[in-house]
């Protein structure tokens, strides 16, 4: 093997310094065509899965500007922001092209209403307020709490642990595929609850215990109303046994 010289030792590592040298020059131009160059300067904000929200709202929410380099954009800063919105349960903020920012949002779903003070506050299953308005599509609308004061994007189930009770009624009622059957919810006396079902169907649910079961014995209970031909008025839960009272006066219990 032949011995390399000390002088060409010299000339391989002078050689590789400049070629070293060269990319990292080269590295500088092209971070500074991408950073200064108006060519990657964002041009369309594009939005999805946004149906409550406006793509305005989401644009302006997640701090992304027209004209803004888009390579200097944080995307994990944006969806940050975009959480912030009381809508918005996911966010996703890609690059798309070379000019092109893509927001793709999953929102939270309107379960249940709370009238308090003449105003109507929409949340979804956790207790966060969605909206406020004087009138509403979404029931049930609970009545009897005052969250006045809330604001968008607050939980009234982590603010007031005394309606912890409520939201085990609204839970169970969702995952039983029942909450439909329900126009209203009544915090009452003494803990205790009043629903107002589909047909206009009063029932002193009592206290927030053996919710299920409660559930269950009222389907059944008007199950078996409706294959006799008959129906009822209200149907008491708080009494032992409970008690339901029919359309023609007869009281049942069970």
């Amino acid at each position: 093997m032949r011995r390399v010289s000390g002088k060409e030792r010299r000339r391989i590592r002078q050689a590789r310094n400049l070629g070293i040298t060269i990319s990292l020059f080269l590295s500088i131009i092209l971070l500074a065509f991408l950073y200064i160059g108006s060519i990657f300067n964002i041009e369309n904000i594009e939005t999805s899965g946004n149906h409550k929200t406006s793509s305005s709202d989401l644009i302006n929410g997640s701090g992304i500007r027209f004209g803004e380099n888009i390579f200097k954009v944080s995307t994990k800063e944006a969806e940050e922001n975009l959480l912030k919105l009381p809508y918005v349960k996911t966010a996703s903020v890609t690059r798309e092209k070379k000019n092109t920012i893509r927001i793709t949002v999953v929102e939270r779903e309107e379960v249940f209403s709370i009238l308090s003070n003449g105003v109507i506050f929409t949340c979804d299953r956790d207790g966060r307020i969605l909206s406020k308005s004087k009138t509403t599509s979404v029931y049930p609308i609970v009545k009897g709490i005052d969250v006045n004061d809330s604001d968008l994007g607050l939980n009234i189930f982590e603010e007031n642990e005394d309606i912890e009770p409520l939201r085990d009624i609204i839970t169970t009622a969702i995952d039983m595929d029942i909450i439909d059957k329900y126009l209203e919810i009544r915090l009452q006396k003494n803990k205790e609850f009043g629903l107002t079902r589909v047909g206009n169907i009063k029932i002193d649910f009592g206290k927030s215990e053996r919710i299920k079961n409660k559930f269950n014995f009222i389907e059944k209970t008007l199950e078996s109303l409706e294959a006799k031909g008959k129906t009822t008025t209200l149907i008491k839960l708080n009494m032992d046994p409970p008690v339901t009272f029919l359309k023609d006066g007869e009281k049942v219990e069970e």
